[in-house]
């Protein structure tokens, strides 16, 4: 798209449906459900529920997990203090022991329980 048309894409957004636009804030509340794995040897038995579909059993897991299970997952792992530092920024995660997460699914109902016959360990997809 040629710039000289973004001026004229901004000005149609409100007659196009585009301005009913509305911020919802999230509160310690919003989270409904646990997605990081952060102790014993079953993901399955410390999480609530997959965070990527209904058939997949994946989940976050943190360092201390990874280490009880190294011979399964053989590296990685969120730290096991929760705190995600890039530069001068950081951002502490919910508890791991908690609901951590917002899932969204696309009919509106809250996350499905996971299918026990799906893997359960896969650290590939990060949709939470």
């Amino acid at each position: 798209m040629p710039s000289s048309l973004l001026p004229i894409l901004f000005l149609l957004l409100p007659v196009l449906g585009f301005s009913q636009l509305t911020a919802i804030p999230l509160t310690a509340g919003s989270f409904n459900a646990d997605v990081i794995a952060e102790s014993g040897l079953s993901p399955l038995s410390v999480t609530s529920s997959p965070f990527d579909g209904a058939t997949s059993n994946q989940v976050f897991y943190s360092k201390a997990f990874q280490a009880t299970n190294f011979l399964t997952i053989t590296g990685g792992g969120l730290p096991n203090s929760g705190t995600l530092v890039n530069g001068p920024d950081g951002w502490q995660l919910k508890a791991y022991t908690a609901n951590n997460c917002l899932l969204f699914r696309p009919d509106g109902l809250p996350p499905r329980p996971r299918s026990p016959s799906a893997h359960p360990v896969n650290s590939s997809s990060w949709d939470c």
